[in-house]
C-alpha cells in the first residue's frame, strides 16, 4: 500500500516521480479500498456536497459502500433518468464509450486529404489563415481510394480489433461547391469496410443545400456522417485576432443547420489564446455547451514552427498556460458541459519537430492522469455546473 505521504512528497518532487504519484492516486480513487481517501476528498473540498454522495461512492445510485471500491460506473450530479453513467472510473463521456454505443466496438481514423483550403487562406473570407494553423494546402498526389488503403495498412495493424473510419482532417472540407462535395462523399462511401465518415470543417462553410446533402447521403448509405466544427473560442475579440474570419454567431448559424439535420457535431475549443483569461475559457465551454453538441474537443494552445502566432510570440511573448492551470482550466470546462456530450480530446500534441512551446503537452498520459485525478480531489464530474438556461456572456 502506498502511503499518503508517500504521495504527497512524489508530488512535491515534480518531474516524474509526480507523474507516478498522480498515477497512483488515480489508481487508488478509482479501483482500491480506501475509506480514508473519501474522507480526504470531503476535506480537501471543504464543504459538503451532498448532491454528490452518490458521485463519490459514499452512498446512492452510483456507490458501492458494501466492498469500500470505487464503481468502475460514475453519475454525473443529476437524478433519475436523466442521470448519465460514465464508465471505466472515467468522470466524462470518453469517445470509447460512445464508440461502443454507436459503432460497436472501438474505431480508428483514418486520416485523408480532399485537397480542400480555407476561406481565410484563398481570399473569400480573408488571406494567411488562422494565426495558429499549420495547415498548408496543396496538390493531392495520391486518390481517396491509395490514401485511405495505406492509412489502413498503418493504422489497423496497432488496432486489429477497431473500424476503421474515413476522417477528412486538415482544411476546411466542405469548402467547395455542392456538386464537388456530393463526388468527395460518394468517394467516401466506395471505401471498403468504412465505418462511418468525419469531415473536419469551418461552420462558415456550411449552407443549407451542403448540410442537407450530408443528412441525405447518411441516410442513404446507412453510414454516421459527423462533422467537425473549428470554434476556439466564443470571444469574437479574440478571433478577430487570430484571423478567424468569422464570428461566433456566424458560428452558431452554420452550427444550427447540421442540427436541424440531425448530424453529430463536434466542436474544438483551445484553451490559452493570446489575451484569454480562465473565465473567458470557462465561457467558451459554457457557450458551447449550450448549443449541445454531440461531441468537444478540447486542445492547450500549441506554438508550432512557421506559424503566424509563433512569429509573434518570438517578438512579444505572451504567457502560456501551465499544466496545472491547463487542467485547473480543463476541469472547470468539463463541469460546465452537457453531461451526455461525448468528450473527445482532453489534450493533444502538437508534431514534436515543430512544437516550440509549452513543452508540458508532449506528455499526454501525465495530463490525463492530472485531470482525473484533480476530478476525484474536487468531488466533480462533467455536467456537474451545467445549467441550460444560461444566457451566454460574450467578449
Amino acid at each position: 500500500m502506498i502511503s499518503h505521504a508517500g504521495l504527497a512528497g512524489s508530488l512535491k518532487g515534480g518531474g516524474k516521480k509526480a507523474n507516478q504519484g498522480i498515477t497512483a492516486i488515480t489508481r487508488l480513487l478509482y479501483h482500491n479500498q480506501i475509506p480514508v481517501y473519501r474522507n480526504k476528498l470531503q476535506q480537501i473540498r471543504g464543504r459538503s456536497r451532498p448532491d454528490f454522495a452518490h458521485f463519490l461512492n459514499l452512498g446512492g445510485a452510483g456507490g458501492n459502500v458494501s466492498s469500500g471500491k470505487f464503481s468502475k460506473r460514475v453519475y454525473n450530479g443529476s437524478e433519475g433518468r436523466d442521470a448519465m453513467r460514465y464508465q471505466n472510473g472515467k468522470r466524462y463521456y470518453t469517445m470509447s464509450q460512445y464508440c461502443r454505443t454507436r459503432y460497436g466496438g472501438r474505431i480508428v481514423k483514418v486520416p485523408l486529404l480532399s485537397g480542400c483550403t480555407c476561406p481565410n487562406r484563398d481570399g473569400s473570407r480573408g488571406s494567411g489563415g488562422c494565426a495558429f494553423c499549420s495547415f498548408t494546402p496543396g496538390n493531392i498526389s495520391k486518390e481517396i481510394s491509395e490514401q485511405y488503403r495505406e492509412g489502413c495498412a498503418r493504422l489497423l495493424p496497432k488496432w486489429p480489433d477497431a473500424r476503421p473510419v474515413a476522417y477528412f482532417q486538415e482544411g476546411s472540407n466542405t469548402h467547395l461547391p455542392a456538386p464537388s462535395l456530393a463526388i468527395l462523399l460518394g468517394q467516401a462511401a466506395a471505401l471498403p469496410g468504412a465505418a462511418g465518415i468525419r469531415i473536419a470543417t469551418r461552420a462558415d462553410c456550411i449552407d443549407r443545400e451542403k448540410a442537407e446533402m450530408l443528412a441525405e447521403f447518411q441516410q442513404s448509405h446507412g453510414l454516421p456522417v459527423e462533422i467537425e466544427l473549428g470554434l476556439q473560442t466564443v470571444h469574437d475579440r479574440t478571433a478577430s485576432a487570430l484571423n478567424r474570419c468569422h464570428s461566433f454567431a456566424e458560428f452558431c448559424a452554420g452550427f444550427s443547420l447540421l442540427r436541424e439535420a440531425r448530424l453529430y457535431i463536434c466542436v474544438h475549443l483551445i484553451n490559452g489564446l493570446p489575451g484569454e483569461t480562465p473565465e473567458m475559457m470557462l465561457e467558451s465551454a459554457r457557450a458551447a455547451g449550450a448549443l449541445r453538441p454531440g461531441g468537444i474537443k478540447l486542445h492547450m494552445l500549441h506554438l508550432l514552427r512557421a506559424t503566424p502566432l509563433a512569429a509573434r510570440y518570438a517578438q512579444e511573448p505572451f504567457p502560456l498556460l501551465s499544466r496545472e492551470e491547463y487542467v485547473s482550466v480543463v476541469c472547470g470546462q468539463l463541469e460546465r458541459i452537457p453531461p451526455d456530450t461525448v468528450v473527445e480530446r482532453l489534450t493533444g500534441d502538437g508534431a514534436a519537430d515543430a512544437l516550440i512551446a509549452p513543452l508540458w503537452t508532449r506528455n499526454k498520459r501525465a495530463v490525463l492522469n492530472l485531470i482525473d485525478w484533480t476530478l476525484a480531489r474536487r468531488g466533480t464530474c462533467q455536467g456537474a455546473l451545467w445549467r441550460e438556461s444560461e444566457p451566454v456572456q460574450i467578449r
